[in-house]
């Protein structure tokens, strides 16, 4: 039976960390900087290590480490999204937003979707371009299979009909098997969750970081200053329908979003078979990751008890706080422009007053308004008061109305009578042109048939006199072929008379001849060797022109598709010193090494799913002793119990220990860190 997590993780369980903060200082004069992601369900570690790399003047490499093909696919669709150029700020947060958590799409974002999933699909299976895909992700350790597999997930974005994936079919589905007989409770079930689990997990994290100023007692390496509980309405009916969040004004979110579609092995008796659907996380949603936290101090403020902001709007701040690091001088020229036009206003003028200015416009329009209303109304009464006094004078000149009246009558009869026999003079011209027309027809289709009537007598005369003319053929080329036999016969007759010295004498001229020959066949065989480049391309160019090669060059000038597309690098945001590796998944079964990573690892990160490989065998051949740990807490997991939360965590630390980690002072939120003892 699968558990309210699914099979694949789309999301992380925790706010996104800097690793780098957690390296720098360790490593002396080494420039390169190399870490494992295992496990983390999504890019916003790499994604906040990327906004803020110009802090950090070392080069860096990740390596991730995922157990699904399908999160390689979903890595290089958002990471693409915040680096791809052209885009606007808010324009790019609401796609991430929209594409990152939600279960259905708009418009939009679902036409931007099926454009990316096509050019993903084609660089993937590209020797060019696979070894540096955004510029920056290596798909080149990659098995063969793994790379045809992304290309499938990346078709399946643009070619899955409503039919083959309906995503509220599929979420109620999970959970009708998750619930079972509390599914009429199931709004109970997630009002449960999230006021009697989350709520007060949320507090002691508040709680901690107001002690300490950041996020558990120190804020180094995070990007969680404030936390905030203000995504509870969106958590309830993210719970029931699969939308987590609202992007702008546009709430009309109706497309299905493919790219958290997979495909599982279902049993059903005796049989097994594949089935499209989804089957990711049902229970904690993407809010650890997008709303739980943030540096904007808006995220604490509360009002009437309540969270001042709700989760779409923490969300929108945090994803527009990590494209202003990525993009800083991009996105400083729209704040300047913006600073100018606010610059324009008197500086004497605060707030107060043109509030004060603004209601006072608004106090004399509105009066403005009832003064035309006022003015509208005396216009209509005196319209009124002219109408009853011409009403009156014509009560008094009855006979003079009487002849007025009876003359406009007149009038319009004689118009009407006039437009009458119009109309019908009308209908008669065109009925006669129409006559006119059909005659006009049929004496073209007459004059047709006779036509093919005298066609088919000339053919028949032609037949006839071409059979003859046969015949006559035919017969002299029998007379002429007979006159050639004879003739033969005698040539023969004379050949035998002149004896054999004459047949000799040939049969030795035949001989040199057949020698000059096979020399001569010598020479071409050498020449055709010599000139076979010539002749290759010479059969290339005419497989070209005719269509009947098998091999096709391209016209001179003309170019492939990926030279007129350019390279996907190119539009793309250039980081240097950043380069992304991903490993195979196969790469689980065994971690005691990397064969991929060259040296010894900085830091290792593994996330709740990847807690089990915490063993002390885990890289053995690439720690070092500045190696640190960093692991995800189960805090945000809703169906375990405080107790159960507490043993988890009192586990990994004894499995920690026995591997030869020592726990350290400071942690990142929802996060523990290690380091070797």
């Amino acid at each position: 039976m699968m558990n309210g997590h699914g099979v694949v993780n789309w999301w992380g369980f925790s706010p996104p960390v800097d690793l780098l903060d957690y390296v720098e200082g360790e490593r002396g004069e080494k420039d390169t900087v190399q870490m494992l992601v295992a496990g983390a369900g999504d890019p916003r570690h790499l994604l906040l290590m990327l906004a803020r790399k110009r802090q950090h003047k070392k080069r860096l490499k990740v390596f991730l480490l995922e157990a699904h093909v399908e999160l390689y696919a979903r890595v290089l669709l958002l990471v693409g999204i915040c680096l791809q150029q052209g885009l606007g700020l808010r324009e790019r947060a609401s796609l991430l937003l929209d594409l990152w958590s939600n279960l259905n799409l708009r418009p939009a974002s679902r036409n931007y979707l099926e454009l990316t999933a096509q050019k993903l699909s084609r660089a993937v299976t590209d020797a060019t371009q696979y070894q540096a895909l955004l510029g920056m992700v290596s798909a080149e350790n990659l098995k063969y299979r793994e790379r045809d597999a992304i290309d499938a997930i990346c078709r399946s974005w643009y070619t899955l009909t409503p039919k083959q994936y309906d995503p509220a079919l599929c979420w109620d589905l999970r959970l009708r098997q998750l619930l079972r007989t509390r599914y009429d409770n199931r709004q109970a079930e997630a009002d449960w969750a999230w006021h009697m689990r989350l709520v007060h997990r949320i507090q002691k994290l508040h709680i901690n970081t107001s002690k300490g100023g950041g996020a558990a007692g120190d804020n180094e390496g995070t990007a969680a200053g404030y936390v905030g509980a203000g995504w509870g309405q969106e958590f309830l009916k993210w719970r029931d329908t699969g939308h987590a969040f609202y992007s702008g004004a546009d709430i009309t979110q109706h497309l299905a979003n493919t790219s958290l579609a997979s495909v599982v092995m279902i049993t059903e008796g005796m049989t097994k078979h594949r089935r499209v659907g989804y089957w990711g996380d049902l229970l904690t949603g993407p809010f650890p990751v997008l709303a739980l936290a943030s540096t904007d101090i808006r995220v604490a403020q509360m009002q009437n008890g309540r969270s001042k902001y709700g989760g779409s709007e923490v969300a929108l701040w945090n994803l527009e706080n990590l494209l202003h690091q990525l993009w800083p001088n991009h996105y400083l020229q729209e704040e300047q422009l913006v600073q100018e036009m606010k610059g324009k206003l008197p500086k004497e003028k605060t707030n107060e007053k043109v509030t004060k200015e603004l209601e006072g416009k608004v106090e004399n329009a509105q009066g403005d308004l009832k003064n035309e209303q006022l003015q509208k109304g005396i216009m209509k009464s005196n319209v009124h008061e002219k109408v009853k006094r011409q009403m009156k004078a014509m009560v008094d000149k009855k006979p003079e109305l009487v002849e007025m009246i009876v003359e406009q009558e007149e009038e319009e009869m004689v118009k009407q009578m006039e437009m009458k026999v119009k109309k019908q003079i009308g209908k008669n011209k065109r009925e006669e042109i129409y006559m006119e027309l059909e005659k006009h027809k049929e004496l073209e289709a007459e004059q047709q048939i006779e036509l093919k009537n005298d066609s088919k007598d000339n053919c028949v005369n032609l037949l006839k006199t071409a059979r003859a003319m046969g015949e006559v053929l035919e017969k002299s080329s029998e007379e002429k072929k007979i006159e050639a036999t004879m003739n033969v016969r005698v040539d023969m007759k004379d050949e035998i008379k002149n004896g054999i010295s004459d047949n000799k004498t040939n049969m030795n001229y035949i001989c040199k001849g057949e020698t000059s020959h096979v020399t001569g066949e010598k020479q071409n065989t050498a020449n055709c060797i010599d000139n076979q480049p010539q002749i290759e391309a010479m059969n290339l160019t005419d497989s070209r022109n005719t269509g009947k090669g098998n091999i096709l060059l391209p016209k001179s000038g003309s170019k492939s598709k990926a030279e007129e597309e350019g390279n996907t690098s190119n539009n793309y945001l250039p980081l240097e010193g950043v380069e992304v590796i991903l490993l195979s998944p196969s790469r689980l079964k065994d971690l005691t090494s990397l064969p991929e990573v060259v040296g010894g690892l900085d830091l290792v990160y593994l996330s709740v799913a990847m807690a089990h490989l915490l063993t002390p065998t885990l890289l053995h051949s690439h720690l070092r002793q500045h190696t640190k740990l960093i692991l995800e807490t189960a805090q945000m997991l809703p169906e375990l119990t405080d107790d159960q939360v507490q043993e988890f965590k009192t586990r990994v630390m004894s499995s920690a220990t026995a591997a030869g980690w020592e726990c350290s002072a400071s942690h990142p939120l929802c996060h523990l860190t290690f380091q070797r003892s």
